[in-house]
């Protein structure tokens, strides 16, 4: 059959897994392996329940979405998969790639800012109409687009790290990639949740101004607390004399103080020695 008459048909044709390639504007650039297998063994089962969407490309089809169920169905010795072939232009592709992958929650979130990206500087689409494509509001796309300012070295560290968009997002209040990466190792090396990692991240590895202050008065804090403790412990000494003195004792005292110790000095004279009968 024709592929003019196939891609007017609107019907579901099985096509040759070898006659189709993949979407280049694919945003999802992951795949589990184990998320694969238990699909494929699914679709051994039962099926591919799902058309893939394909559109003509020369003798061969461009898979337009359902590359997982492409991967699978070959990991479970397909030959040939249902699909769905429309005429698709180049922007109509990559926002279908997108919309599906989207409404999977394990797209990871640098992906979906690269596909969105990459619909704004290749297809010509302003941030206003991917927003009306995607069902986002213009704040939310332009957000997602921010994390693109992190370097693509710092992102990869980001996802290998396993952390959350919240933790890339407290990386962005630094202008530049040195400052970024310093902060980054004080995510790994506190282990810091994406709460601290906003509250708490300083560019240089040393303690914010506000840290200082709150050091400084916890020292102060310190200070005060031991300087009590000696005052209690000069009144305690101090209040021994006097009971010696007040009980005939002639004892006398020495106070000294250097860098380093405060020197208390007692002297008893024997005469004054209370001896047993």
């Amino acid at each position: 059959m024709p592929q003019n008459n196939l891609a007017r048909g609107g019907r579901v044709f099985p096509i040759g897994v070898e006659k189709i390639i993949p979407n280049p504007h694919q945003p999802r650039k992951m795949f589990r392996e184990d998320e694969l297998q238990g699909l494929a063994q699914s679709i051994a089962a039962n099926g591919v329940l799902q058309p893939l969407c394909v559109r003509p490309a020369g003798e061969r089809f461009e898979l337009i979405s359902g590359e997982r169920r492409l991967r699978a169905s070959i990991m479970a010795g397909l030959k040939t998969v249902p699909c769905i072939i429309c005429d698709a232009s180049d922007k109509d592709s990559a926002v279908y790639a997108l919309l599906e992958n989207i409404q999977r929650s394990d797209l990871h979130f640098f992906e979906e800012a690269e596909a969105l990206q990459c619909l704004l500087t290749q297809h010509s689409v302003s941030q206003t109409e991917a927003a009306a494509l995607l069902g986002r509001s213009q704040s939310a796309v332009s957000n997602k687009l921010r994390l693109l300012r992190i370097p693509v070295q710092i992102r990869e560290q980001i996802r290998r790290g396993g952390l959350s968009e919240r933790h890339a997002r407290s990386l962005l209040r630094f202008q530049t990639e040195d400052a970024m990466k310093k902060a980054l190792r004080q995510i790994f090396l506190l282990n810091m949740t994406a709460e601290q990692a906003e509250k708490d991240l300083t560019a240089d590895e040393q303690e914010s101004t506000q840290e200082t202050k709150q050091r400084g008065r916890r020292d102060n804090q310190r200070q005060t607390a031991v300087f009590k403790n000696i005052r209690i412990f000069l009144n305690t000494f101090n209040h021994a004399v006097d009971i010696m003195r007040d009980a005939g004792i002639n004892a006398g005292t020495d106070e000294e103080e250097t860098d380093e110790y405060y020197i208390f000095t007692v002297k008893i004279p024997k005469t004054n020695e209370i001896r047993e009968p």
